[in-house]
């Protein structure tokens, strides 16, 4: 999953993460920085605050027991 380069990558992740949230806690903290991007008065400055809620997001839905594989034998 890449970094979003505008708005319209912010708009396009953040999309995706809502059909995601249910195996995503605290989903509204985790991503606060980047829908801080999307206010028409901030201007776009990808900042370590943006990357570190990046690598949270990428680490939660990574992690067990968020997502994995379908497993038919159970």
């Amino acid at each position: 999953m890449p970094d979003p380069k505008d708005r319209t990558g912010v708009l396009r992740l953040l999309g995706m993460l809502n059909f995601l949230s249910s195996f995503m806690p605290n989903k509204s903290t985790i991503t606060a920085p980047l829908r801080n991007l999307l206010k028409s008065e901030v201007p776009w400055h990808w900042e370590a605050e943006q990357k570190q809620a990046m690598t949270k997001i990428k680490e939660v839905l990574s992690s067990s027991p968020a997502l994995k594989l379908f497993d038919s034998s159970a």
